[in-house]
């Protein structure tokens, strides 16, 4: 029975994680109360090893400054480790991931946390395709 609930459980995260993977890797889940949240990659494409996650935050046009900027990335598959980096702002609302590793290639859903000061949390999602 236990073995049952894991395989279901299992199939569910698959079916999220495949549906979370049919966003465009330039957009983000929309505003959805927060800011607008733009991904440029360096390199573009994507290959395995360091990757610079620049990430473009605005709010109606204006540069969202001050935010604490967390980025994990998982691959569409079970069975890797996820991959956790920081981003550190370089100019206002640009933030850049200096240790971010693509350690295998495929496609990878990429999740964004955004915090203010004020303690207001926003997630987006991005999906990237890497190569070798």
């Amino acid at each position: 029975m236990c073995l049952q609930r894991t395989i279901a459980l299992l199939l569910l995260v698959v079916m999220i994680v495949t549906l979370a993977g049919c966003r465009s890797k330039t957009e983000g889940t929309g505003r959805q109360g927060g800011p607008d949240v733009r991904l440029v990659l360096e390199p573009d494409p994507p290959v395995v090893g360091e990757a610079r996650l620049v990430f473009i935050v605005s709010d109606r046009g204006q540069p969202v400054s001050n935010l604490q900027v967390s980025v994990e990335g998982n691959m569409t598959h079970a069975g890797m480790q996820p991959v956790f980096a920081t981003a550190v702002e370089t100019d206002p609302g640009r933030y850049v991931t200096q240790d971010f590793r693509f350690t295998m290639n495929g496609d990878w859903v990429l999740t964004v946390t955004l915090r203010s000061s004020e303690g207001s949390t926003f997630t987006r999602t991005f999906e990237v395709t890497v190569g070798e």
